[in-house]
This record gives structure tokens, sequence and C-alpha cells, in this order.
């Protein structure tokens, strides 16, 4: 799954939302790039619990 998500500002901020990801699917990859504030989530959660984590830690997903 790609996924936009515009308040990235480091790569302190892919680190945190990786975390969130692998604490709720322990077999998750996330690679993110914080230039283009995208991610690439290999995960068996579905990209609405993407995004519930992603905004439970202060994150906006693009949509």
């Amino acid at each position: 799954m790609l996924l936009s998500v515009p308040t990235i500002a480091c790569d302190g901020c892919i680190e945190a939302i990786t975390k969130a990801i692998v604490k709720a699917d322990a077999q998750a990859r996330v690679q993110g790039d914080a230039t283009t504030k995208e991610l690439t989530i290999d995960t068996n959660l579905s990209a609405d619990r993407v995004r519930e984590l992603i905004t439970s830690i202060g994150h906006t997903p693009g949509t």
C-alpha cells in the first residue's frame, strides 16, 4: 500500500508511524520518504486500520 502522509516532517515521524504499525502487525514492513511524505506499507492490516494507527499518533494520512 502506498500512502501519503502530509504531516511527515522527518525520519523520526516515519519511525513513530512504523512503530505504531508494527505494534499492531509484527510482520509489517514500512518504508518511508520524508521528502515526498510517502510511505510504502506491506501489512495484513486493512487500509482503514493503518489510517487509524497513523491518526492515533498525531499524523494525518492523505486520502
